[in-house]
């Protein structure tokens, strides 16, 4: 029986493991200190770590399916993001140094890298033939790729759609009231809540110069 395909999955089930591990510690230190965090692999990266250098070819299909959702999901975040608000907001943003902190810009290049290597280790040649030799089904990765860019895309035009709406139009005439006529103002969320007096609108819009960005959370009620 071929082995040549062991070496690789176990190589990616300990990096996977040790991301896991990793992880967990950041959740658990961030939860004793009241810090917000945004946990990935945790538990997942730890159990499929475990799979993975045990040699399993179904766990090397679900995760390189996963990492190829998630890289293509997360590139197209990238290319997407910088059209859900006005450049000169953007420009302002970075001139006032109030752009991604690098620590949040190391991180999504760390699991970029992560998810690419993944991608590439659990396809190549000897998994591809320990799968074949055992009767596995390949899976297709345009699938997955696919579906990761249009969940983005399709995020996208809801938020552009709910930020041109009659609701984005109240919440930037009631901050316009709140600022001097030179801020430019951009709707960055709209929710609504119902309760027993009728709808409660709550909107969060940014209003900025080219010296000043402020953040003007605005609400107000509808029957």
């Amino acid at each position: 029986m071929d082995t040549k395909h062991l070496p690789i999955l176990r190589h990616a089930g300990i990096v996977l493991l040790v991301a896991g591990l990793l992880d967990l510690a950041a959740l658990t230190y961030s939860f004793v200190q009241g810090l917000a965090y945004v946990s990935g692999l945790n538990l997942f990266g730890v159990v499929v770590g475990v799979f993975l250098m045990r040699g399993s070819l179904q766990a090397a299909l679900v995760v390189r399916w996963l990492a190829v959702w998630l890289l293509a999901a997360l590139l197209a975040t990238v290319f997407v993001s910088p059209f859900l608000q006005p450049f000169s907001l953007t420009f302002a943003q970075l001139r006032l140094g109030m752009g991604p902190e690098p620590v949040a810009v190391g991180l999504a290049v760390l699991a970029l890298a992560l998810l690419g290597w993944l991608a590439w280790q659990l396809g190549r040649e000897p998994v591809r033939a320990a799968r074949s030799a055992r009767n596995l089904r390949p899976w297709s990765m345009a699938t997955p790729a696919l579906v990761g860019v249009a969940l983005v895309v399709g995020v996208g035009v809801v938020v552009a759609v709910l930020r041109s709406g009659e609701a984005a139009a109240n919440a930037r005439m009631l901050a316009a009231q709140r600022v001097t006529p030179d801020y430019k103002l951009h709707v960055r969320s709209v929710s609504k809540s119902r309760g027993a007096n009728g709808s409660l609108i709550t909107a969060n819009v940014t209003a900025w110069t080219d010296s000043d960005i402020k953040n003007l959370p605005v609400q107000w009620q509808e029957p």
